[in-house]
């Protein structure tokens, strides 16, 4: 017993930030729900045949997967298997998988540099504010991070010790982390390799021999699960959803790996997701720079010091000359050069959501607690060093003030600045200069700690597009309005319709968070769903939660449904019409209905509990699952009898622009079926376009048909674009199928040529 509270004793600083991490990633888990409702209508399907759990299948029976790797949803779907399935339990291992990271992060600081660097690494991830975010929400990203810290570790025990274990042990985790979520594994890679390359025993020959080592092991367990998949025969495993030809091979390297870095539509394609233009200045601004920006510059600053000052000694090393360096000289280089990987990705990449940048935040810990130990030891005899330290105080401040959210903050932490400085140059009391490091950590971890907060306490992270913090606006292109509402304001990074998004200044309820302020943002209010308010309303704030025990502003709780996702990829409500009709009309085919994505799909699964729904077009409508000729084949077997079109949408349920009505109530809609346009939105093309005219030109010029009448082999992305990849059969059941009459979107292919 003493010997346990001597351990707590000597590690209170660790089990200070455990503390810390558990309330910012668990408090208040229990009110968003299922999360993300792709995933978790995955999850559930999963639960339920050991194929839907190894190909991860979207659907209960199998016809088309989620457009990720296994394991992340793995994890999900054992925790729902064992605990049973709810919006908690499978949000748990995402905020477990953060308190990992952050006791991870602290355990490979200490072992090479102290108590003291590994306590200001640690409160640095721990405080990321995409990170929390992250950790709120069921994607992939937080398992990744603790595949990645895990391959860092083990790196760093070889080092140490030398045994090829270690070194194995370190690329599995790589291969496991490609497992999680694909390429975006391979950002560490580089680092990696090249430190072993530079650090390990023996001559040039010896070190690529570890190297090349290193990315076979890599290699054997990344490819190892994709490469079962494509050798399974098509009838006997789900469609490859997010691939172009049925191929996990292709989902790896395409859409989840060179997409990423090109856009969908290769070199000069759109930026997605509203990360702003590229370029170096890109994680400067708007939402992301307050995502993990806050101690850019010092991490910046404090490469360049490291590498200019051990350049020589490096380089002596790596051709192999006997030169002392130590685990965080090994450590130091190895996140310099993950850092420079992670600035030059996300400054130039095309197609990704601002919440990947909380793999960026490692280098960045990691570099934070290697000049808290350069401070410690030489900060008396080295002034550059805390100045080092306090230039993102500037940086800091203007990021506040661009946000125009608690500004409060910004005189705080100058002031606490200013006083770190004179305690740290002009005095030569010891205790006033820990004072004055003190007060400088307290200053630059202020506005981290206030972001982080307020995305436990308010921010909504149950939707597929989601951010650490508030809403920014600030320089950058203006975020798209809200689905047929009004553009986002120039110079904003705001989704909703709120012209540029700002957050009050005033110390008012804070803004919506992404998913809450994504709808129509003027006088038409949209449509709720299982009593969650959906959209804006006029001021552009979140729905208030009625539970007096908790504070004004937080989102309702949503009981067993998941949020109003919104935007693009937001769930759709079900019509109640349509719903009893095809309970009514349901004879035991093999699929229930077929609808165009998973936005309406996610429905039928979470809320229905009706799992058997071929979703034609996968997440985003973008896949083309089968061909017109294949399609008749399944109408002719007597495996569908209905399609449910989703007319509001465009692409795949309807031509851009749509017919009225849509048998759904769209996130952030107008509501009414065959509702005139909201204001902003643009006549005549798809409303996922979110009112924004350069956007939905984008859109529209995206969504061409196919002139094939057979639908004959086509690229899924190529042609169709995102919500059209299959308008060759929802042309054909236009045409040929039957209007359910008084149904809006539903049509009975029974009665067609095909139909039995």
């Amino acid at each position: 017993m003493n010997n346990t509270i001597n351990k707590i004793k000597n590690n209170l600083d660790l089990c200070f930030l455990v503390l810390l991490a558990g309330f910012l990633n668990i408090y208040n888990l229990w009110r968003l729900g299922y999360g993300n409702g792709y995933y978790a209508a995955a999850i559930k399907s999963m639960t339920q045949s050991l194929s839907n759990f190894f190909f991860v299948s979207f659907d209960s029976v199998g016809f088309i997967s989620v457009d990720k790797a296994p394991l992340s949803l793995w994890l999900d779907t054992i925790f729902a298997k064992i605990f049973g399935f709810s919006g908690f339990i499978i949000l748990l291992p995402h905020a477990l998988a953060g308190i990992a990271v952050t006791i991870l992060t602290y355990i490979i600081v200490n072992k090479v540099a102290g108590k003291l660097p590994a306590f200001v690494a640690g409160l640095v991830i721990t405080l990321s504010p995409v990170n929390v975010a992250v950790y709120r929400n069921n994607t992939p990203d937080a398992l990744l991070l603790v595949f990645v810290l895990l391959a860092i570790l083990f790196a760093v025990d070889y080092f140490k010790q030398k045994k090829m274990l270690f070194l194995l042990l370190s690329a599995a985790m790589i291969g496991l982390g490609f497992n999680t979520k694909m390429m975006q594994a391979f950002l560490v890679l580089p680092a990696l390799v090249g430190a072993m390359v530079i650090f390990a025993e023996g001559k040039l020959f010896n070190k690529f021999k570890i190297g090349l080592i290193y990315l076979l092991v890599t290699a054997f367990i990344s490819f190892s699960w994709i490469t079962i998949v494509d050798l399974t025969p098509a009838d006997m495993r789900p469609y490859m959803g997010g691939s172009d030809n049925d191929s996990a091979w292709n989902l790896a390297l395409g859409y989840n790996g060179a997409q990423r870095l090109l856009g969908e539509d290769g070199v000069g394609g759109r930026n997605g997701f509203n990360v702003g233009g590229k370029g170096p200045q890109r994680l400067f601004v708007g939402e992301m720079a307050t995502q993990t920006g806050w101690l850019l510059v010092s991490a910046i600053l404090f490469s360049g010091y490291y590498a200019v000052r051990n350049f020589k000694k490096l380089f002596r090393k790596m051709i192999g000359q006997d030169v002392p360096v130590s685990r965080l000289d090994f450590l130091n280089t190895l996140n310099i050069g993950f850092f420079i990987t992670g600035y030059l990705f996300f400054s130039f990449a095309s197609f990704f959501h601002s919440y990947y940048l909380n793999i960026f935040a490692v280098p960045i810990a990691f570099l934070m607690g290697g000049l808290a130990y350069e401070i410690r030891d030489k900060g008396a005899s080295n002034r550059l060093l805390p100045l080092i330290l306090l230039a993102s105080v500037p940086v800091q401040v203007y990021l506040i003030l661009q946000a125009g959210y608690a500004v409060w903050l910004a005189p705080i932490i100058v002031v606490l600045a200013v006083v770190a400085l004179v305690a740290i140059f002009y005095q030569p009391n010891k205790k006033l200069v820990l004072a004055g490091g003190v007060a400088a950590l307290v200053s630059l971890m202020a506005t981290p700690l206030v972001w982080s907060g307020y995305t436990t306490l308010y921010g909504n992270t149950a939707s597929p597009i989601f951010i650490g913090g508030p809403q920014v606006r600030g320089p950058g292109p203006g975020g798209p309005g809200g689905r047929g509402g009004p553009p986002g304001g120039p110079g904003g990074f705001a989704w909703g319709g709120n012209p540029g998004g700002p957050p009050p200044r005033d110390g008012g309820q804070p803004p919506a968070a992404p998913g809450f302020a994504q709808g129509t943002n003027g006088s038409v209010q949209p449509p709720a769903a299982d009593g969650l308010a959906q959209g804006n309303n006029r001021s552009g704030q979140p729905p208030t939660n009625s539970d007096p025990n908790m504070p004004a502003g937080i989102p309702p709780a949503g009981g067993g449904a998941p949020p109003p996702g919104g935007g693009m990829f937001g769930p759709q409500n079900i019509d109640a019409q349509v719903l009893t009709y095809l309970k009514q009309n349901y004879d035991g085919e093999k699929y229930f209905v077929a609808v165009s994505s998973q936005n309406q799909a996610t429905r039928f699964i979470l809320n229905e509990d009706i799992g058997n729904v071929m979703t034609l077009g996968g997440f985003s409508g973008g896949d083309e699952t089968l061909t017109l000729a294949q399609f008749k084949e399944k109408v002719a077997s007597g495996e569908l009898r209905f399609f449910l079109l989703d007319n509001g949408r465009g692409g795949p349920g309807g031509m851009p622009g749509g017919g009225p009505g849509n048998g759904f109530a769209p996130t952030g809609a107008s509501g009414a079926p065959g509702a005139p346009p909201a204001a902003g939105a643009v006549p005549g093309v798809s409303p996922a376009a979110g009112g924004n005219p350069d956007l939905a030109q984008a859109q529209s010029g995206r969504n061409g048909l196919s002139a094939d009448p057979n639908g004959a082999g086509r690229s899924n992305r190529g042609g169709g674009g995102m919500f059209n990849a299959n308008q060759d059969i929802t042309n054909w059941v236009r045409e040929n199928a039957v209007p359910v009459d008084g149904m809006t979107g539903l049509y009975d292919l029974r009665p067609t040529e095909f139909g039995s």
